[in-house]
């Protein structure tokens, strides 16, 4: 039972509308940027995209280890953020004139912001599990609070996870995660299950460790 949903939770509805008007938002500034700049939308497109290649460029050098998928992958959706990006602006500037600086200025610190944050979880996240990942330890042998920790953080690692290799990986041990959870505590397990904690990716409290 577990084991079927040991992949990504389920966005809340909240999540879904936010993101469903932040990118009609979006769409709305691109189409405006085309239509009334296109010269200053082109422009804006390419250098971003120059810029996210020279980007994507050093982050590959700089993790050839990894698997070749993730990645490319990875290469694909910052090119297309970019590509995305020069139009949005250029909407951005035809419509807010000169306040569109210090608006595009707060929505970069933002990202950059997002960006470290998740960094920071994420290499949190991949130490925490990495032994588990990698070794197939037993998890019969971790303690109860490291189980709930494990778990926790496996779903921060998920987050970040763009190859499918990679994404199976992770999946397999959240199904092994999961079955060692229910096992340890079958009635806890199915009210946590029930209740949504396994897709908001708390720290399992109903164990006692």
């Amino acid at each position: 039972m577990a084991g079927e949903w040991a992949g990504r939770g389920k966005p809340t509805t909240t999540s879904r509308w936010v993101r469903t008007i932040l990118g009609a938002a979006a769409a709305l500034l691109a189409v405006t940027g085309v239509v009334l700049d296109l010269g200053l939308a082109l422009g804006l497109t390419v250098a971003f995209v120059l810029v996210a290649a020279v980007i994507g460029g050093l982050g590959g050098e700089q993790s050839r280890n990894r698997d070749a998928a993730v990645t490319r992958h990875r290469m694909i959706r910052l090119l297309a953020v970019a590509a995305c990006a020069g139009p949005v602006m250029a909407g951005l500037a035809v419509v807010f004139g000169a306040a569109a600086t210090p608006i595009v200025l707060v929505l970069i610190a933002l990202a950059v912001a997002r960006r470290l944050f998740h960094g920071r979880a994420g290499r949190s996240a991949t130490e925490s599990v990495s032994v588990c990942l990698d070794t197939g330890d037993d998890l019969a042998a971790l303690s109860d609070a490291e189980l709930a920790q494990v778990w926790h953080q496996s779903h921060a690692l998920l987050a970040r996870t763009a190859g499918r290799a990679e994404l199976e990986r992770v999946c397999a041990l959240r199904r092994r995660l999961l079955d060692e959870i229910e096992r340890r505590d079958p009635t806890g397990f199915r009210r946590w299950f029930a209740g949504g904690g396994w897709i908001r990716a708390d720290s399992v409290p109903f164990l006692r460790g």
